[in-house]
């Protein structure tokens, strides 16, 4: 064991690391030299050789922490051979270890000694940095920027950072952009937060590291990982600005599922941008309120892109659509208001009866079939999910258009695509499939 010898405000300590069974030792722990004045630090003194026990040595409890420096340069890589410094700033400023970043970065300070404040330098440099602990044992790290770049990869830690946006109430609230920046200003991620109000940041985060977290553009604080913070936004006064979007979860019965993650990216700016996610209700319905106007939001349901997306200027409107995905159906959905209107014409844009007209879904299952009418329409109104597009074939032209309810599409066919008036049935009301309902 190494043993310090410390002269400090006219006394020194000389401080054993090992206790030993058998024979007693004693020990001289306290002088008083008159006539110092000054504070020295002392390198370790020579180990002092302890006689012969009759017993087994018992190693002396860990009394002190340890703390971890990671040197990063500009660009988040990891830095070697930078001269890392602790201070003792507890009553003075002492010159308390040194060390070398080592291949990965890292300066491991051991058994620093408990309730003390220690600052950290770098090269010289002061970080404006303080570390402190009370628990034996402890261990804490953190890391710091310096100019120029490095050339390692960091380790990161797995400990998440949540954040959690409320009102002036205490009501959590959806669809809140919170950003996550380093000490310098660059960008470690942007979400938005969830149906419970949570956003958790997991990636690239390095241990005992402060991060500001932004809600809405402006700072509201700093955070390292492991730490929750909630950030309260005053909806008092607010006036809508965004719009709602509701997505109805369908399993291949046509019944709701709920549970079901809905998650919504923003991919105005790219692939990779912002997202929100919404499980489905006991309806079947993931509600997304306040999304951001004049944005592509591209739409994922249980993992699966749906190749869907929805985007809107008017402020205050409602979006709907329908997905399906794997899962036992629970209850009937509600369905549309609205119809499907298929109107047959001809070249000369003259209505045609008689044309058979079949509306499927995206799974390819039929919601309903039937022959159209002397103004060349068939309607469909039964079975149908707002906002969800439906495929139509005419005659024997499969999936020649698509339509949601709400809308009308005109189909025209041309002399060799019709369907003779000997050939065709009286015109009927379309035929729909009542397990559909």
């Amino acid at each position: 064991m190494v043993n310090w010898l410390i002269i400090f405000e006219n006394q020194f300590f000389i401080n054993r690391g090992v206790m030993m069974k058998g024979k007693s030792h004693s020990l001289i722990s306290l002088f008083t030299i008159a006539s110092l004045s000054t504070t020295i630090l002392v390198q370790p003194m020579s180990l002092v050789k302890a006689e012969e026990a009759t017993g087994d040595a018992v190693t002396q409890p860990i009394q002190g922490f340890m703390f971890t420096v990671t040197v990063l340069g500009e660009n988040g890589k990891t830095v070697a051979g930078q001269k890392v410094m602790l201070y003792d700033i507890t009553s003075g400023r002492v010159e308390y270890a040194s060390g070398i970043s080592d291949s990965s970065g890292k300066v491991i300070f051991n058994n620093l000694p408990l309730n003390h404040n220690f600052s950290v330098s770098i090269n010289g440099i002061i970080q404006g940095y303080t570390v402190r602990s009370g628990e034996a044992g402890g261990q804490m790290a953190s890391s710091f920027t310096i100019p120029g770049q490095g050339t390692g990869a960091p380790t990161y830690t797995t400990k998440p950072i949540t954040i959690t946006v409320v009102n002036q109430d205490g009501e959590v609230l959806a669809n809140r952009e919170v950003s996550l920046k380093d000490r310098n200003g660059n960008l470690i991620d942007s979400k938005r937060s969830d149906s419970m109000g949570n956003i958790v940041f997991t990636d690239k985060l390095l241990e005992g590291t402060f991060y500001n977290y932004y809600l809405n553009g402006s700072k509201i604080g700093e955070v390292i990982p492991g730490q929750s913070r909630y950030v309260y936004e005053d909806t008092s006064n607010a006036v809508k600005s965004g719009f709602t979007f509701i997505a109805t979860i369908l399993a291949e019965d046509g019944l709701t599922l709920s549970g079901k993650e809905v998650v919504l990216r923003d991919i105005t700016d790219g692939p990779n941008g912002p997202t929100i996610s919404v499980t489905s209700n006991s309806d079947g319905q993931a509600i997304f309120e306040e999304l951001s106007l004049s944005r592509n939001y591209s739409i994922t349901v249980d993992g699966v892109v749906k190749g869907h997306t929805i985007r809107t200027s008017e402020a205050g409107s409602v979006m709907r659509a329908s997905f399906f995905t794997d899962g036992k159906g629970e209850k009937k959905p509600t369905y549309s208001k609205d119809s499907v209107t298929v109107v047959v014409l001809d070249e000369n844009a003259e209505p045609i009866s008689g044309q058979k007209v079949v509306l499927r879904n995206t799974l390819g299952q039929e919601m309903g079939n039937g022959i159209s009418d002397k103004e060349g329409k068939v309607i469909f109104s039964q079975g149908l999910h707002d906002g969800t597009f439906y495929k139509i074939s005419v005659n024997e032209l499969e999936n020649i258009s698509e339509a949601m309810p709400g809308n009308e599409r005109s189909i025209y066919l041309t002399s060799d695509q019709m369907i003779s008036s000997d050939d065709s049935a009286k015109p009927e009301a379309p035929k729909v499939d009542e397990k559909k309902l």
